[in-house]
């Protein structure tokens, strides 16, 4: 006697399953970052003293709720401070214009690296110089 196969195949059925739940979790992922790149785009009022990049950047990720990342090599660099109201980005901007450093976001963390040219004074930018 021949067994007649079922109309719904349960081997299809986690495939399907697990599409959907995919589906939900790049929403998911997506409206997390479009909350987080909201969040640094929103003024803000800043109150950050001058020093080095550390305590800046301490400051910064203390009002912003932020978690920033730097080499340990940078954070000994002076930096000016950042006083009222203005978004996250550009506070962050503004404490990193005379170094050389950019910041790039990664996920809901921002991390600090050297730039194109490299930092001033090191021998990365000496080297990239027309001579």
């Amino acid at each position: 006697m021949q067994r007649k196969s079922p109309d719904f195949r349960w081997g299809r059925f986690p495939l399907q399953y697990l599409l959907l739940i995919g589906l939900f979790s790049g929403t998911v992922a997506r409206s997390d970052g479009d909350r987080f790149l909201a969040r640094i785009e929103a003024p803000a009022s800043f109150h950050i003293a001058a020093g080095s990049l550390e305590s800046v950047l301490l400051a910064f990720s203390r009002q912003t709720q932020i978690q920033v990342i730097a080499s340990p090599q940078v954070v000994d660099l002076a930096v000016p401070g950042v006083e009222g109201r203005l978004s996250a980005r550009e506070a962050l901007t503004t404490i990193l214009k005379t170094t050389g450093l950019v910041y790039t976001i990664v996920g809901d963390t921002i991390t600090i690296h050297a730039g194109a040219g490299g930092m001033p004074g090191s021998s990365e930018s000496a080297r990239r110089l027309p001579l």
